[in-house]
C-alpha cells in the first residue's frame, strides 16, 4: 500500500498514478523530444545561415554580371577620351554618341529603359515636375523639357524624370481681375 501512495505522490494532484516503468518510458520520450527539438533548432539555424550566404552570393553574381557588361563601355569611353586629344570635334562627338548607344543597349539587356518625357503629357507616376513654364507652344500639362532623364526597370520606376511642365500664359487682364 505504501508503494501505491508513493506513486500517487509522484503522479501529482489531479493526475492518475503511473507505474515506475511507465514513468521511465515517459521520461525517455521527453528526452527524445527535447533532443529532436535541439536538432531541429540547429537545422533551422544552419538553413538560415545557408540562405543568407546564398543570397549574398546571388547578389554578388548579379552585380558581377552587370559590371562585366558595362566594362567594355568604360573601355570605349576611355579610348574616346584619348582620341579627343588628337581628333577633331565631329569624330569625337560621333564616338561618344556610339558609346552612349552601347551603354543604353547594355541597360536594355538588363530590362532598364528610359522614360519618354519631352512632348508627353505630365504623368506623376513617371515624372517629377521641378519647374513650370508659361508657354503657348505646348498644351497645358505637357512636358516642355526633360532636365534629368528617368528610367524604368521593367514596369517599376528606377528614377523619375525631372521635367519642366507647360502652363498656359496668363494675360495682364487675368492678373487685374485677380486683384
Amino acid at each position: 500500500m505504501e508503494e501505491k501512495e508513493k506513486i500517487c505522490e509522484v503522479g501529482g494532484e489531479g493526475t492518475e498514478a503511473t507505474s515506475p516503468p511507465e514513468l521511465e518510458k515517459l521520461e525517455r520520450e521527453k528526452a527524445e523530444l527535447e533532443e529532436r527539438l535541439l536538432r531541429l533548432r540547429a537545422d533551422f539555424d544552419n538553413f538560415r545561415r545557408r540562405s543568407r550566404q546564398q543570397l549574398a552570393e546571388g547578389r554578388a553574381m548579379a552585380i558581377e554580371a552587370v559590371i562585366s557588361s558595362i566594362l567594355p563601355v568604360i573601355d570605349n569611353l576611355e579610348r574616346a577620351l584619348l582620341a579627343c586629344e588628337e581628333a577633331e570635334a565631329g569624330s569625337f562627338k560621333a564616338g561618344v554618341e556610339l558609346i552612349h548607344r552601347q551603354l543604353l543597349d547594355v541597360l536594355a539587356q538588363e530590362g532598364i529603359s528610359p522614360i519618354l518625357a519631352e512632348g508627353e503629357p505630365f504623368d506623376p507616376h513617371l515624372h517629377e515636375a521641378v519647374a513650370v513654364e508659361e508657354t503657348d507652344e505646348f498644351p497645358e500639362g505637357t512636358v516642355t523639357e526633360e532636365l534629368l532623364r528617368g528610367y524604368l526597370i521593367g514596369e517599376k520606376v528606377l528614377r523619375y524624370s525631372k521635367v519642366k511642365v507647360a502652363q498656359g500664359k496668363t494675360t495682364g487682364k487675368d492678373e487685374a481681375e485677380d486683384e
